[in-house]
C-alpha cells in the first residue's frame, strides 16, 4: 500500500478547524478495515510522535463494504482498492510557527495472509494570520467525508424473534425500496457472516439479524445501516436501535425472516477434515515422509506392539502443538490484539524463522544434513524400543510447518470461531490436530501392515529427495512474506543465513583427516551464525 498524508489547506490560522486525511492506495486483492473489522482484522490507528499535543479528532468513517472471506462463515468490514480516512484537525490557539504533525499509521493489510504495517508521516503547515486552501486535496477530502454514514431522523427498533432479531427503521428515506439493505454494527452483538434479508414497507424497511452465539437481546444496538437504491447509489445511517414491542416495530411493514446460528457440529466436522486434508499442502506433505518411511521400516520389522506407542506419540505431538497455538491465539485476543487466520505468519521473526527451518529440512530430505534416525521417529531406533522423543518431536515438526498452510475447510472452521469461548477455539484446534495425525495413528493400529506396505528400498531414497524441492519452494514463498513485512534488508540476511547453514553442512560432511575436528568446529559456528542472521 501506498500511504500519504493530505490536508485540506496549505497554512492554517490559530483556533481553526480543518480536515486532514490519510490517503491509502492499496494493491489489487488487498483491503484494509473499518472501525469494527467484523470476523477478524484491526482497524487502522496513528501514533502520534510524542510533542504534548494531541491535536485529532475521531476518524471520519466511510461506508464500509462487506469482504466476505468465506462464504457463510467469515466476514469482514472494510475497504478495498482505496480508502482516504479523514479526521478533524484544530489548531492551537497559541500556536506560533509552522505547524507540524508527525507520527505512524498503523494497520493491517490482507489478502491470502494478513500482514501488519506501519506508514511514517510528518506534515507540515505554515500558520499564520490567513488560511491557504488546497482546492484538489480538499476536494478529495470532502468527497470522502460525503461517504460517512448521516445522523438517522427516523425511529429504529429491535425485535427478537425466535432465533433472529428483526431490526426495523422507519424512515421515508429508505420507503422507496431498493436492491438491499446492511447493518454493520459498531460492536459483536450478531454474527457477521449471516444473511440480512431485507423487506421494505410503505414507512421503511428491516433486516433480519442473527444474534453471536449465545447472545442474548441488548437493550440497543448501535450501528450503520447501508441502503443501497435501485440507482446502485449506497447511503448510511448512523442507527441505534432500541428494544421495542413487536407492534412498534411492524410500523415498517417488514416481515420477520428467521436464521440459524453457527452450527458447531459443522465446524467440528470441517475442522477435522481440514486437519486430514493438511497432510496432502506441499509444506506438511514432505516432513510426513519421514514419518512414512520410519513406518515402512519399522513394519518390516514386525514390532506391533512399539509401531502403535509411536503412532499415539507422534499424534501427542502434533495436538499438543495445535493446543499451544490455540493458546497463544487466545493469548493475543485477550491483549486486544488483531485476530485472523494464519496469525503466526504476521510476525516478520516466526516468518523468518520458518523459513530458515523448512529449507534446513530441504536440505535433510537431500541427505546434506543428518540428523539421526531418531529424528525420524522410526525406523531401526523404533524397531529396537527406542526413538518415542523422535515420533513425538516428529509430530510437533509437521504441526510447526503447517503454519504457512491453509487447506480447504480448515480457514472455514478457524475463521468461525475467532470470536468464539475459549473452550470452543481451543476444542477446534485440537480436532485441526488430531485430522493431522489421524491417517498415521490409523496406520499404526493396523495389524498386518507390513504385508501391504512396499518394502524398503532405492525408492524411498529417491522419494526422499524429491520433496526437498516443495520445502524450499515454501521457503522461497515465505521470504516473499518477510519481503512484504519489513523490505528487502531482512530477506537478505536470511538468504545470507541459509547460505551459511548450507555451506555448514557441506563443510561438517567434508571434513577429514587430522583436522577433521577444526572444520567441524568451524561448520557449527557457521551453522549457529546462520541461524542467528535472521534473527
Amino acid at each position: 500500500a501506498i500511504v500519504d498524508l493530505i490536508a485540506e489547506r496549505t497554512a492554517v490560522t490559530p483556533g481553526e478547524t480543518f480536515y486532514v486525511a490519510f490517503d491509502m492506495k492499496l494493491d489489487e486483492g488487498w483491503h484494509v478495515y473499518w472501525r469494527n473489522p467484523g470476523d477478524a482484522g484491526l482497524p487502522p490507528r496513528v501514533m502520534w510522535d510524542g510533542n504534548g499535543q494531541d491535536v485529532s479528532g475521531d476518524f471520519v468513517w466511510p461506508i464500509p463494504k462487506e469482504l466476505e472471506v468465506a462464504p457463510g462463515q467469515i466476514m469482514d468490514y472494510g475497504y478495498d482498492d482505496r480508502l482516504v480516512l479523514p479526521f478533524p484537525v484544530t489548531v492551537p490557539s497559541g500556536v506560533s510557527g509552522p505547524l507540524t504533525l508527525s507520527g505512524v499509521l498503523d494497520y493491517l493489510i490482507c489478502k491470502d495472509i494478513c500482514i501488519p504495517e506501519e506508514a511514517r508521516f510528518t506534515l507540515t503547515l505554515a500558520a499564520g494570520a490567513v488560511s491557504g486552501i488546497d482546492e484538489t486535496n480538499g476536494a478529495l477530502i470532502g468527497e470522502w467525508v460525503s461517504r460517512a454514514p448521516t445522523e438517522f431522523s427516523g425511529e429504529a427498533c429491535l425485535t427478537e424473534d425466535g432465533d433472529t432479531w428483526r431490526l426495523s427503521a422507519a424512515t421515508t428515506e429508505i420507503a422507496s425500496g431498493g436492491r438491499s439493505l446492511r447493518f454493520f454494527p459498531y460492536r459483536n452483538e450478531i454474527s457477521h457472516s449471516a444473511k440480512q434479508p431485507a423487506t421494505f414497507g410503505q414507512a421503511g424497511g428491516s433486516v433480519s439479524l442473527t444474534p453471536a452465539f449465545s447472545a442474548d437481546m441488548p437493550g440497543s444496538i448501535s450501528g450503520v445501516l447501508v441502503h443501497e437504491g435501485q440507482d446502485g447509489v449506497r447511503r448510511g445511517f448512523a442507527v441505534t436501535a432500541s428494544a421495542c414491542s413487536a407492534a412498534l416495530a411492524g410500523t415498517s411493514g417488514a416481515a420477520p425472516v428467521g436464521a440459524g446460528r453457527i452450527n458447531l457440529f459443522a465446524i467440528a466436522g470441517l475442522a477435522l477434515l481440514g486437519g486430514l486434508i493438511l497432510n496432502l499442502m506441499p509444506c506438511v506433505l514432505p516432513v510426513l515422509s519421514m514419518k512414512a518411511i520410519g513406518m515402512v521400516e519399522a513394519a518390516t520389522h514386525g514390532d506391533a506392539g512399539v509401531l502403535r506407542v509411536h503412532g499415539w506419540l507422534y499424534t501427542a505431538g502434533v495436538v499438543l502443538s495445535f493446543l499451544a497455538v490455540a493458546a497463544a491465539f487466545l493469548a493475543l485476543r485477550a491483549a486486544g490484539e488483531f485476530l485472523s487466520l494464519g496469525f503466526q505468519l504476521q510476525y516478520p521473526v516466526v516468518v523468518a524463522g520458518l523459513a530458515v527451518l523448512v529449507f534446513v529440512i530441504g536440505l535433510w530430505l537431500l541427505g546434506a544434513v543428518e540428523f539421526g534416525s531418531s529424528i525420524q521417529g522410526a525406523g531401526s531406533d523404533l524397531a529396537a524400543r527406542r526413538g518415542g522423543a523422535g515420533a513425538f518431536f516428529t509430530g510437533v515438526l509437521a504441526a510447526i510447518v503447517g503454519a504457512p498452510c491453509i487447506g480447504p475447510f480448515l480457514g472455514v472452521a478457524l475463521g468461525a470461531v475467532l470470536t468464539q469461548p475459549a473452550y470452543i477455539v481451543i476444542a477446534v484446534f485440537a480436532l485441526v490436530g488430531l485430522g493431522l495425525a489421524l491417517p498415521f495413528l490409523m496406520l499404526s493400529h493396523l495389524p498386518g501392515l507390513s504385508n501391504w506396505l512396499p518394502k524398503p528400498g532405492l525408492w524411498m531414497v529417491r522419494l526422499k529427495q524429491a520433496f526437498a524441492f516443495p520445502m524450499f519452494l515454501t521457503a522461497v514463498w515465505l521470504l516473499s512474506v518477510l519481503d512484504r513485512q519489513t523490505g528487502g534488508t531482512a530477506v537478505t540476511w536470511v538468504l545470507a543465513g541459509m547460505v551459511l547453514i548450507a555451506f555448514a553442512a557441506w563443510g561438517f560432511r567434508s571434513a577429514g583427516g587430522a583436522l577433521r575436528r577444526g572444520f567441524q568446529g568451524v561448520a557449527v559456528s557457521l551453522a549457529v551464525a546462520g541461524l542467528v542472521l535472521p534473527i
